[in-house]
C-alpha cells in the first residue's frame, strides 16, 4: 500500500509542475534553521479581492487590478539564515527537478559568482503566460515565487504593475500588522 502511495505521489508531481503549481513543501524543513522564514499562498479567491481592494489609480492600476485577479495561484516561500552554508545545491534539487518538466522553459538566468543568483522560469500555452516561477538564491537566502493563471508579463513588469506588486506587498504587510502578525515567522 506504501508504494503505491508513493508511486502515485511520484506521478502527480509532474503533471501539477506541467500545469504551472509547483510543490514547494520539501522547503519547509529549512523554518527550523532560518533565522527569519515567510509563507504565502493565496488562491483565486484571495487574489479577487486583493485586486478588487487596489486603491484607484487610473487605467494603469485598473489594468494591474485585472492582470492580478486573473491569476488562480501565488505561492511563496522564504528563508534568511543566519550564516553561508546552511543548504546547498542538493536542497533545491527537487525544486529544480520539478522546473526542468517539459512544460517549463528558464527564460533567464542571472548569477553573480559566489553572491546570488536569479532564475525565472516560464510555462506558455499557445502564446499566453500560464505560469511564472522566480527563484532567488543567495549564500544566506533562498527565495520561490510562484505565480498560475493568465499571466500578462507586460503588465507586470511595467512600471505601474511594480508599483502594484509593491503595493500588494505593503497592503499585505498591513494586514498582518493589524492582526499582531509579521510575514516573517
Amino acid at each position: 500500500m506504501r508504494s503505491i502511495l508513493i508511486l502515485i505521489v511520484l506521478l502527480a508531481a509532474p503533471v501539477a509542475a506541467q500545469d504551472g503549481h509547483l510543490s514547494l513543501n520539501h522547503l519547509n524543513r529549512f523554518y527550523n534553521d532560518a533565522t527569519e522564514s515567510f509563507d504565502v499562498r493565496f488562491d483565486s479567491d484571495v487574489l479577487r479581492a486583493l485586486s478588487s481592494s487596489r486603491p484607484a489609480g487610473g487605467r494603469d492600476a485598473a489594468a494591474f487590478s485585472a492582470a492580478l485577479g486573473r491569476l488562480r495561484a501565488v505561492t511563496a516561500k522564504g528563508f534568511r539564515f543566519a550564516g553561508p552554508g546552511r543548504f546547498g545545491d542538493n536542497d533545491l534539487a527537487e525544486l529544480r527537478s520539478q522546473l526542468s518538466q517539459p512544460a517549463w522553459e528558464r527564460v533567464a538566468t542571472i548569477r553573480q559568482k559566489g553572491r546570488e543568483s536569479l532564475e525565472i522560469y516560464l510555462v506558455q500555452r499557445n502564446g499566453i503566460t500560464v505560469a511564472l516561477t522566480l527563484l532567488s538564491v543567495s549564500p544566506t537566502e533562498i527565495y520561490v515565487a510562484n505565480l498560475v493563471g493568465d499571466i500578462d508579463i507586460i503588465q507586470f513588469s511595467s512600471e505601474e504593475g511594480l508599483k502594484g506588486l509593491a503595493s500588494l506587498d505593503q497592503n499585505w504587510e498591513r494586514w498582518l500588522n493589524k492582526r499582531g502578525r509579521s510575514r516573517w515567522k
